[in-house]
């Protein structure tokens, strides 16, 4: 399975007081072995909310020892015209628009994360939410 992993998962995993639910998706990645993609948008959101606002529960050596688990997706013209589509078309907030036009341009089946924002412009671009641990591990099985 391959999916692209927002960057609320990570987070909540790792955040003091985090979120259990994104702790056992994070789990269920790493035993399950599937195939992660991040990109530029999600790096910079997790570095900034957990080390910059101090909010995690790891220091800057041992997140980029966890980010190194995910491949990382470039960004390009062709996204950043997908990026301002999706903003017009779906109302989302830019760096979510990013996010989205990423998978949609590099063909990555799933998007797990914890925004119900994704909802409706997944469905509309063929790409799955996984939104739960419960419905992660229905596509897993």
């Amino acid at each position: 399975m391959e999916a692209f992993i927002d960057s609320n998962i990570i987070i909540e995993a790792f955040k003091k007081r985090g979120s259990e639910e994104a702790s056992e998706i994070l789990n269920l990645i790493l035993q399950e072995n599937v195939i992660c993609f991040i990109n530029i948008i999600v790096e910079s959101e997790v570095v900034f909310y957990l080390i910059t606002k101090g909010k995690g529960k790891l220091n800057l050596r041992e997140l980029e020892e966890f980010l190194d688990f995910f491949e990382f997706l470039s960004t390009n013209k062709n996204i950043q015209s997908l990026f301002k589509d999706f903003v017009e078309k779906y109302k989302l907030k830019p760096n979510d628009a990013i996010i989205l036009s990423t998978c949609k341009y590099y063909g990555v089946p799933y998007l797990i994360s914890l925004d119900s924002d994704f909802e409706k412009p997944c469905k509309e671009e063929g790409i799955e939410l996984v939104s739960s641990s419960g419905k992660l591990k229905e596509v897993l099985s």
